[in-house]
């Protein structure tokens, strides 16, 4: 099986990659106050069903082009500019291939320790927005951020690719069990009063130990006739960025290149629902087809824009003065 990322490319590309599940039945995504999300295909009348969002594969996209160890850019990324983050030690915390809004993250927002916020700001004044974000993370132009906390507000830069995963035909198998209720038997409201608790002593003694809180339970597993990765891509919002050709065209290279790194790994989106391609795949509008063809088009474009990036930059932060506030500051 072939798909294209054509070199010239359109304002819109949209890649449908079939899948072979690794068990026979899989557990989809389960949404509070919605459970699991179904529809009925109004192509085939059949029940369709989403078994990983949006939201989780932009997260999966964006970790294929890390390390998981350390957060850092793969190899095939080297020189590419993205942010650094330490303690007053010196020790590495996390990277903006780890933090949830990247380069708008709120330990970046809010650390008190490092001017970096302030650098950020005066190179947006002077620069452009994009050529700032470019500069320090050029990965938050291709996986969004908003600069609620640094730019006034202003900044918000949307996620050029998206995906999911979806079962196509898929049928309901109903499964369920006990389980027992971990609750201590004061905070479930037991007293002497309804039950002999003599024997039990110590508030942490659980409602399961006296015979109540066993609690029933019923979930769903699918199986579906075609399981399918729906990749979509805009590459108009890169087109768009206030930036030389050839920074444009180094992100729309990782752009495929987050594409390819996804598929050449397992997609293990939780317990008993992990997937590979179900056939080979290629990525030959680029000519992807090797680690060797990605760094061979890939090293010579991040040479190209050396002078636009900065390389890793350190943020240094103080735990200790900056973690409550940064942990309230995840709202972008």
């Amino acid at each position: 099986m072939a798909f294209a990322l054509p070199a010239v490319v359109p304002s819109h590309t949209n890649l449908t990659v079939e899948l072979r599940s690794l068990t026979d039945s899989i557990f989809p995504a389960t949404f509070k106050d919605v459970g699991h999300s179904v529809w009925i295909n109004p192509a085939t009348g059949r029940q369709d069903i989403l078994i990983d969002s949006p939201n989780s594969l932009a997260n999966r996209l964006e970790s294929a082009l890390s390390i998981s160890s350390t957060g850092q850019p793969i190899a095939l990324l080297k020189g590419i500019s993205y942010c650094c983050i330490k303690d007053v030690a010196g020790q590495s915390i996390a990277t903006t291939l780890q933090l949830p809004h990247r380069i708008g993250s709120g330990p970046i927002a809010l650390t008190k320790t490092d001017n970096f916020k302030e650098q950020l700001q005066a190179d947006i004044k002077t620069s452009g927005l994009h050529a700032a974000v470019f500069r320090y993370d050029a990965l938050s132009l291709i996986f969004g951020t908003w600069l609620s906390r640094i730019n006034g507000g202003h900044g918000k830069i949307a996620k050029v690719i998206t995906a999911r995963i979806v079962g196509r035909d898929v049928t309901r198998i109903n499964i369920g069990g006990t389980k027992q209720e971990a609750a201590p038997i004061k905070a479930m409201g037991i007293s002497s009063a309804n039950v002999d608790v003599s024997t039990f002593e110590g508030k942490n003694s659980k409602g399961s130990d006296i015979g109540i809180g066993t609690l029933p339970f019923q979930k769903y597993e699918f199986v579906a006739a075609k399981y399918e990765l729906q990749i979509s891509i805009n590459w108009n919002l890169i087109d768009a960025y206030s930036l030389p050709d050839r920074c444009k065209a180094m992100l729309k290279t990782i752009v495929s290149l987050s594409v390819y790194e996804l598929l050449s790994q397992q997609l293990y989106c939780r317990t008993n629902c992990s997937f590979v391609p179900a056939e080979k795949f290629e990525i030959t509008g680029l000519d992807l087809h090797s680690h060797e063809d990605v760094l061979g088009v890939l090293s010579d474009q991040i040479k190209a824009c050396k002078d636009d990036m900065a390389g890793e930059t350190s943020i240094t932060i103080d735990l200790k003065i900056d973690s409550k506030k940064a942990d309230k500051s995840d709202d972008a």
